[in-house]
């Protein structure tokens, strides 16, 4: 089944005004205009707005829907107005780090793998493109990969 079908159901609770259908104020008809006017909005921008700017549709009506809801009382923001503007997060907030053999080797062995596969991808890349692939090169290709490993 198609993923984009899978979330159908997500997005009905959503607009319906939450995840939990007992909710007292699940499906009412604010929430559903909220929703449908958000929906509508984000449509809206992205077939009427240029192609630099349909890129950014989705995040516009988020931002839109969210102002809507601010405006219509559907949304308390009274503990970001009362935040300050600039804070520092706690320290080791979820208590002092701790390391374990096991999770180390698992990490250890698929960054081996990682490591691999982009050895064998500038290769391949390298040898498409006729380019010589240096020790430089292959360095940064290894810095790029273990960065966008760790930003997830």
């Amino acid at each position: 089944m198609p993923h984009c079908v899978m979330l159908v159901p997500i997005a009905g609770n959503w607009l319906g005004g939450g995840a939990q259908l007992d909710a007292a104020h699940f499906a009412a008809p604010g929430a559903i205009a909220l929703g449908l006017a958000t929906a509508v909005i984000t449509m809206l921008l992205y077939v009427g707005a240029r192609r630099s700017f349909a890129s950014v549709a989705i995040l516009a009506g988020m931002i839109i829907g969210c102002v809507l809801a601010i405006l219509t009382g559907q949304q308390d923001i009274r503990h970001v107005v009362q935040a300050p503007l600039f804070d520092l997060p706690p320290l080791l907030p979820f208590g002092r780090p701790q390391f374990h053999l096991v999770p180390i080797l698992i990490m250890s062995f698929a960054m081996s793998v990682l490591l691999s596969e982009t050895m064998g991808n500038c290769v391949a890349v390298a040898r498409l493109m006729d380019v010589p692939l240096t020790e430089t090169l292959l360095a940064r290709a290894f810095r790029a990969d273990g960065l966008a490993t760790a930003l997830g």
